[in-house]
């Protein structure tokens, strides 16, 4: 008999009263059943292997079971035939025992007959290895490997490959137990592993004493078959796959497990459980495996902490497959188990990724946590592209099944949380609900935050896609999160995929006591009843009743608000707000609707007048317009554009060695009228730079330059829907190249490269974004050649191309827009004339140059592309331009100052108008 109370073990509290839950715990028993084979991922390499052993052990219980004799006891890693190995160390020993068997063959038909074993009740590690043995037994009592530690001492099981076959009652396949001060580390790799007896586990791992320390599990490619019919006194077997006790010790359980496949049949014979009775934490890591369960309080997965400490399960992968009435997935519990037990710590903590978990029964549920009273923790559970399944194949006496997806409940004093991305909940029957929470935890600061990134469905009579809570017989509020100082219990849910209820009073959210519900852009709540959401209940505080209040919070992104519910919303008797991107349009303390307008990516919405009810499914509960914003981000890659450029002709032969040190400033400004813009956006815009540098001879008429430079600038933008103002400060770098030919040709290039940081705001809304980033780069090619036109006076030909463009990163808005950018790119191509006059003043020891410019030039691209929350906005750029400009350059020694005044884009709708101040000296 395993040293341990089931039955004081598994006494459990109720899971809540709309959702009974019977837990039975004790074990005794009968005989066993045939064995049958697991079913391994394909991948698995020593499957073929494993079947072959497992047939001829089969074949050798026939044989035995026909009149064997009890083997002989040896402490040998080469057993005879009729030999089975037992080492052992009396109290007094001081060495260890170690035990290397290969390729071994041994059965065993006798009852407390263990096929291996060692026994240590000194000190000493204890080390048992088998490698590719064919291990069978069939007496009562009687364990493949059965390794016991009373002393002082580590444990250590090591087997690869082969088979261990019982069958025998409380017959495990690979037995650690430790009552002395040690850790117990059992390591299974590439074997199979089968079980038919009751209370027969297939790798059994205990501490049982305060001085043991961990316990630890790993497999790998392993399969594990406990399958027992036999039934005790209390109709139960207990036929684990995997079960590790840690009672009442310091230290912790460890279940790792890689690949490989457990099954078990019988009822409560859970495919993994981890149980703690002392201080420790539980993990319990699976990734890629498969886990089948088959009998009723079975579950795949568990993990329960009585004592002190937290539980952390992480599935990866793995399949999870249960069926039997109160079967669930995956069970983790951190409570107290005794009243006289004093309060404690304890979280609970879940993550799945990949793979599936399917429960077919009455009250089974896929996955469950629970943190009881007088315990301080949080309920963390986080799914991310899982497949859950639950289908309530029978029914109660009340004609309800009950069967949940993901259910969590705390008792104590914490937090739960639960995150779904991607992946899926489907749970069939009546009352059986895809996500079920309780809180009926102590203190204010209790509370339950739900978001949902995939998709919940409850098909079934009063089935709720999620509910919080529940209503007591006498219609108040229980399980529900504590109230905040605004009025609001502190239970939220985020939507942002599918959530749907069942029929009748089913909802596709359930809200005991009220809450918020925040529905995101792909977001849809529905039910089959036709209501989304429901608040229900009232809640009395020293015999006050405290109204019930709702806040649903729709962010539709852009999309339509009707998009988002697939239902009415119903709070009978509470009060009830609705907003759209933070703006009220439903407020039953003040009226109902209200007739104001909210932002909706790059529109406004409110409601239609004579709106009643709480409706919003049909799109004709809403008007909408264009927004002011929407013309400020259709113009805002273009505006940076032309805040940053700035540039003329003729600036390649300003260069001068004598005078390599300059500073720069000009300013100016422009209007921007397009050929075509979604919502006709336009803007008038200033700008100002600032920029100094050096210039550095590299050969002969060739020189180099570099620079720093600080931008800023505005643009107030205006279109039929209103408008608002940009405003951009950058900081960049610059730098280039000028060539001086001996026969009048040039040539310079530079290229720019800014980051700004732009503020944004609406004439309607006020501030949109503060600090919104964008890099700008700009490349100027320029050439020609210059004539003499007799005396000082010249005329140069030149041409020039400059490419620039700009690239934003995404960001989301004050007011909930998703605003991202297409790559902007503006190419110009131009041409022109430069007349130059040069005098001589101060008596020929300065020089005066004058000079004018005219030239056209014609813009390539340039057409620009917001996307604000799914609505594409464009604005199409003038093509073509006239370029006017005079200025004059003085020099005196080592002393140069230029000035220029420009206009460029003239006779089209890209205008601008500049001017220029440079100096320029020498060291």
């Amino acid at each position: 008999m395993h040293p341990f109370s089931v039955s004081a073990m598994r006494s459990r509290p109720d899971r809540g009263a709309a959702l009974p839950r019977v837990r039975r715990g004790g074990r005794g028993g009968a005989h066993g059943a045939p064995l049958r084979r697991a079913q391994r991922p394909s991948r698995n390499p020593c499957r073929a292997i494993a079947l072959l052993v497992a047939a001829l052990t089969l074949a050798a219980f026939v044989y035995f079971a026909a009149g064997a004799q009890a083997q002989t006891a040896v402490c040998s890693d080469t057993p005879a035939a009729g030999q089975r190995i037992e080492c052992t160390q009396p109290a007094t020993a001081r060495q260890p025992i170690d035990i290397d068997a290969s390729d071994v063959t041994i059965q065993t038909t006798s009852s407390n007959e263990d096929v291996v074993s060692a026994k240590h009740d000194g000190t000493g590690k204890v080390t048992v290895r088998v490698r590719r043995g064919n291990i069978s037994t069939t007496g009562d009592s009687a364990k493949g490997i059965s390794v016991s530690h009373a002393g002082n001492g580590n444990i250590a099981i090591r087997v690869e490959g082969g088979g261990i076959s019982t069958t025998g009652d409380f017959s495990d396949g690979i037995r650690g137990n430790h009552a002395g001060t040690g850790d117990i580390d059992i390591d299974i790799r590439g074997a199979l592993i089968a079980t038919a007896g009751r209370s027969a586990f297939g790798v059994y791992g205990q501490a049982i004493e305060q001085d043991a320390g961990n316990v630890s599990i790993y497999l790998e490619d392993v399969a594990i078959e406990s399958h027992s019919q036999d039934l005790d006194s209390d109709g139960d077997t207990y036929s684990h796959g995997v079960f590790v006790l840690n009672m009442d010790s310091s230290g912790h359980i460890g279940i790792d497990m890689r690949g490989g496949s457990v099954e078990t049949m019988g009822v409560w014979s859970n495919g993994i459980w981890g149980h703690h009775t002392g201080i420790g934490d539980i993990d319990i890591d699976i990734r890629g495996a498969r886990i089948k369960t088959s009998g009723a309080s079975s579950e795949g997965v568990s993990g329960t902490q009585v004592g002190e400490g937290d539980i952390r399960i992480i599935l990866q992968n793995t399949v999870i497959e249960t069926a039997g009435v109160d079967g669930d997935g995956l069970f983790a519990e951190n409570y107290i188990q005794f009243d006289e037990q004093p309060p404690k710590q304890g979280n609970v903590d879940i993550a799945i990724r990949g793979g599936s978990i399917t429960t077919k029964a009455r009250n089974a549920w896929s996955v469950w946590a629970f943190v009881g009273e007088r315990v301080t923790g949080d309920i963390r559970i986080h799914l991310e592209d899982v497949d859950i399944r639950t289908e309530g194949t029978e029914v109660d006496s009340d004609n309800r099944t009950y069967s949940v997806g993901v259910a969590a409940r705390h008792s104590g004093q914490g937090n739960i949380g639960i995150v779904i991305r991607g992946g899926r909940i489907l749970t069939s029957g009546a009352a059986s609900h895809g996500i079920f929470v309780r809180h009926d935890g102590q203190g204010p600061s209790r509370s339950t935050n739900l978001s949902v990134g995939g998709t919940v469905v409850a098909a079934g009579e009063d089935a709720d896609g999620i509910r919080i809570g529940q209503l007591g017989e006498n219609g108040g509020v229980e399980g529900a999160a504590a109230l905040a100082g605004d009025g609001y219990r502190k239970q939220t849910v985020r939507v942002n995929g599918r959530v749907l209820g069942g029929s009748g009073v089913g909802a596709g959210i359930y809200l005991a006591g009220g809450g918020r519900v925040i529905i995101g852009p792909q977001g849809h709540v529905g039910a089959t009843s036709g209501t989304a959401i429901r608040a229900v209940g009232d809640t009395v505080v020293e015999g006050q009743t405290i109204p019930r209040r709702l806040l649903v919070h729709l962010l539709p992104g852009g999309n339509l608000v009707s998009d988002l519910l697939g239902g009415i919303i119903k709070n009978d008797g509470g009060q009830t707000v609705v907003l759209v991107h933070g703006t009220a349009i439903y407020d039953s303390e003040n009226g109902g609707p209200q007739f104001v307008w909210a932002p909706n990516g790059p529109h406004d919405i409110r409601l239609v007048d004579g709106f009643t009810g709480m409706d919003f499914t049909s799109p004709d509960s809403f008007i909408m317009r264009t927004a002011p914003r929407a013309a400020v981000y259709e113009a805002l890659p273009g505006a940076l554009l032309r805040i940053e450029n700035g540039g003329g002709i003729g600036e390649g032969k300003l260069r001068t060695t004598d005078s390599p040190l300059w500073l720069r400033l000009d300013g100016g400004f422009g209007t921007y009228r397009p050929r075509h813009a979604t919502v006709g956006g336009r803007y008038r815009y200033s700008r100002y730079r600032a920029e100094a540098g050096m210039d550095f001879r590299i050969d002969d008429g060739l020189t180099g330059w570099l620079g720093v430079r600080l931008v800023s600038g505005a643009a107030r933008v205006s279109s039929p829907a209103g408008g608002g103002r940009i405003a951009a400060l950058g900081y960049g770098l610059s730098g280039g190249l000028d060539w001086q030919g001996n026969d009048g040709w040039y040539g310079t290039g530079s290229h720019s490269l800014t980051r700004y940081s732009a503020d944004i705001s609406s004439a309607a809304r006020g501030r949109l974004r503060k600090g919104a980033n964008a890099l700008v780069h700009a490349v100027n090619l320029e050439g020609g050649r210059r004539f003499s036109l007799g005396g000082k006076t010249t005329l140069t030909a030149l041409a020039w191309l400059s490419r620039s463009g700009v690239s934003m990163g995404n960001f989301r808005d004050a007011v909930y827009s998703e605003v991202s950018f297409g790559g902007t790119r503006r190419v110009i191509a131009g041409a022109g004339a430069v007349v130059e006059t040069g005098m001589k003043p101060n008596g020929g020891a300065d020089a005066l140059t004058l000079r004018g410019e005219l030239g056209a030039e014609r813009a390539f691209g340039g057409d620009t592309a917001v996307t604000v929350s799914g609505t594409r906005l464009t604005s199409k750029a003038p093509p073509t331009g006239l370029l006017l400009g005079v200025g004059g350059t003085y020099r005196s020694g080592g002393l140069t100052l230029h000035g220029a005044l420009r206009a460029n884009g003239l006779v089209s709708g890209d205008t601008a108008y500049s001017a220029r101040l440079e100096l320029r000296t020498a060291f």
